[in-house]
């Protein structure tokens, strides 16, 4: 028999996927030829169809070669495999290994058939028992048929094994692909094919690098090398771009060998991972999502049976937080968790509500290991996806911050005693300085009730002789987040307060930015400071200031503000002094100091510089109010009374310290004085 008719017959058709039907038809037609009319003539009827098909088809591919001009030798080699279109016939040495086979079947029932004819011719005279011969000769012509027969069955059986291989490569799925030892294809079916975005027949005899030029073709080629050179099964994870995406396959590539043991080629099966790398990803991204929420959350999470409330697992914070271990855990059921009365208050909550979880937070309590009953928030949900229905537990350990807020509320209180009891004047107000809040000590201190205060402008209890301090202060709170100082406040029935206060500002305070401000009553130490400032600054015998007051004026005075001054000078004191006494010195000290605050006028100030010397310093004064106070004072000078004195006078320069305008001053004095003694 002809093995080449016999599978030609299932594999010469390379048409797309629409030809299915027309090619298993046929196939099923041939069967039942072969079944009704015998193997002889279905081999002729196909052989026919078949060599009519084969001729049709290799003149259109030679046809359209030559029409697009194709010099890439795909041409000889359709030529070379005219009939190579098939699974079967890709496979180096099948169709030839088919065809000997039928041969040598059909020569060993020859062969038998023509040794018994003439056994029986040569050896029919010897036999004096013709029976016995012809009984003979019709058990081996029935062991002949029985042979032939069961080849034919044999022959049946492969030719139906060769069908079911090409339906199964041809119409599979997944890609199955032949190349020979330069990788170009044998063989693609459809699947292969659609991933070039070709059809089947466009691939035979070409490379990936031809059909699709780029560093992914060349990977293909390279893995073809990899196998061919090892000479073993070789299992490749590659990827194909395709009209729908990147698709990832698992491709395995089998040497192929010819009826000399050589490598002839490759058959390649792939399978499409795509869809399984993406459900691998997923299940790892949900495994890890699992252990974040689950086994590294820091809040204990419990997982139980919704039909007997069985704990079914539990992460390493709730073993920590109900104090038990793993294996112990798993043998509970959620009540166990529970107080004694709310593991009754839950079951009746279901057994009520006919469902198996509370929705939302509930409030409950719950029990340790050790007896102790800790009060949690819990929030439960579904596990949809699991294979028996389950719940999760989600558990937050309230019991401290509920002690926490009870200790804040009791300092809350205990503050609010505090304050309003206090001695200390407290208020607070907001960045404008509008009181929010003022306390009774403040309250009663100037006359007002709390309530009365409360919304008010804190500048309204301000004297209104110091609003320098209270702008001072304002700006103090705008740039300081703490400070002190001195305010001067006005109580109801006029009289002026002096407190001492301390201030800390909360911008960022919501819903409304403030500043808290505590204060004490500083009036009666205010004055008396005051008092000992002055004395400090006032001569005890002549009431005049003292040097002191100098050096506060050097530093109030401006760079270019213009002041005089005019010296006066005691002459002949100490003389005064031997003669009559120390009292009559004093006396004569205390006229004179009278004498130039009487003619210095209200804006003038009146210093003893020590002994019997004496200044008068005259802020904003010009050149010619100095110089009138200075002839006046020297008209008193010459009368002699209280004494005779001499005077200088001087009127500050542009930026001068105030040093140098008092030595210019008393330069002018001793001239004088050289001038009258001489």
């Amino acid at each position: 028999m002809d093995g080449r008719g016999d599978v030609g017959s299932a594999t010469i058709e390379m048409s797309p996927r629409s030809s299915a039907p027309l090619r298993s038809g046929r196939i099923a037609q041939q069967v039942r030829c072969a079944s009704t009319f015998g193997w002889g003539g279905v081999k002729k009827c196909v052989k026919g169809i078949v060599d009519a098909r084969l001729s049709t088809a290799f003149a259109l591919v030679r046809w359209a070669s030559r029409f697009c001009g194709a010099t890439d030798g795909r041409e000889h080699i359709v030529a070379d495999h005219l009939q190579q279109f098939g699974i079967v016939d890709a496979i180096p040495g099948t169709r030839v290994s088919l065809r000997w086979f039928g041969w040598a079947g059909t020569a060993l029932l020859i062969l038998p058939a023509v040794v018994l004819a003439a056994f029986l011719i040569a050896g029919a005279a010897g036999f004096r028992d013709l029976a016995f011969t012809w009984v003979l000769a019709l058990i081996g012509w029935l062991a002949l048929v029985a042979a032939a027969y069961v080849m034919v069955l044999s022959q049946s059986s492969l030719r139906r094994m060769i069908e079911l291989t090409q339906v199964l490569c041809e119409r599979s799925n997944g890609p199955v692909f032949v190349k020979d030892t330069t990788h170009r294809y044998l063989f693609a079916n459809d699947a292969a094919a659609a991933l070039a975005g070709r059809q089947a027949a466009d691939l035979l005899g070409r490379r990936d690098s031809e059909i699709d030029p780029g560093p992914v073709a060349l990977a293909f080629e390279e893995n073809d090398r990899v196998c061919l050179d090892r000479d073993l099964p070789t299992l490749f994870r590659e990827s194909q771009k395709a009209a729908d995406g990147d698709h990832a396959f698992l491709v395995g590539k089998y040497p192929l060998h010819d009826t000399r043991g050589r490598i002839a080629g490759l058959v390649g099966v792939a399978r499409d991972v795509t869809d399984e790398l993406e459900l691998q990803k997923t299940s790892r991204r949900r495994a890890d999502e699992t252990r974040v929420w689950f086994d590294l959350n820091p809040l204990p999470v419990i997982a139980f049976s919704g039909s007997n409330l069985r704990i079914v697992n539990a992460n390493p914070a709730a073993l920590q937080c109900y104090g038990y271990d793993r294996d112990k855990m798993l043998q509970m059921r959620l009540p166990d968790l529970f107080a004694e009365d709310e593991a009754e208050r839950l079951q009746a909550y279901l057994r009520r509500e006919g469902r198996a979880i509370p929705p939302g937070s509930v409030g409950w309590k719950h029990r340790r290991a050790n007896g102790e009953v800790f009060e949690v928030l819990t929030d439960m949900g579904n596990l949809p996806h699991e294979a028996v229905p389950a719940h999760l537990m989600l558990v937050r350990d309230v019991s401290g911050e509920k002690a926490a807020h009870e200790a804040l509320q009791a300092s809350d209180a205990r503050y609010e005693d505090l304050v309003e009891s206090g001695l200390a004047m407290v208020w607070m107000h907001d960045l404008a300085g509008r009181l929010l809040r003022v306390n009774g000590a403040m309250a009663h201190a100037l006359g007002y009730d709390a309530r009365e205060m409360v919304g008010r402008p804190l500048a309204d209890f301000v004297a209104e002789e110091t609003s320098a301090d209270w702008h001072d202060y304002m700006d103090r709170v705008h740039s300081l987040r703490r400070d002190s100082g001195l305010l001067h406040f006005v109580a109801r029935n006029g009289e002026t307060r002096v407190w001492q206060y301390q201030f800390v500002c909360y911008p960022e305070a919501e819903p409304v930015p403030y500043v808290l401000g505590a204060a004490q009553d500083v009036t009666l130490r205010h004055r008396y400071e005051l008092r000992v400032r002055d004395q400090n600054r006032r001569d005890p015998l002549t009431g005049c200031h003292t040097r002191r007051y100098l050096d506060a004026f050097a530093l109030q005075t401006t760079v270019d503000q213009v002041w005089g001054c005019v010296v006066v000078d005691v002459d002949y004191f100490r003389q005064l002094n031997a003669s009559e006494g120390r009292a009559r010195g004093d006396e004569v000290l205390r006229d004179l100091a009278r004498l130039l605050t009487n003619h210095a006028g209200s804006g003038a100030e009146v210093i003893r510089m020590g002994g019997d010397e004496f200044a008068v310093v005259m802020p904003l004064a010009t050149p010619e109010a100095v110089r009138e106070l200075a002839e006046r004072l020297a008209a008193v000078s010459r009368d002699g009374m209280p004494a005779v004195f001499s005077l200088g006078w001087a009127v500050r320069e542009a930026g001068e310290p105030l040093e140098s305008t008092l030595r210019r001053a008393d330069k002018m004095l001793l001239h004088s004085r050289a001038w009258d003694r001489s």
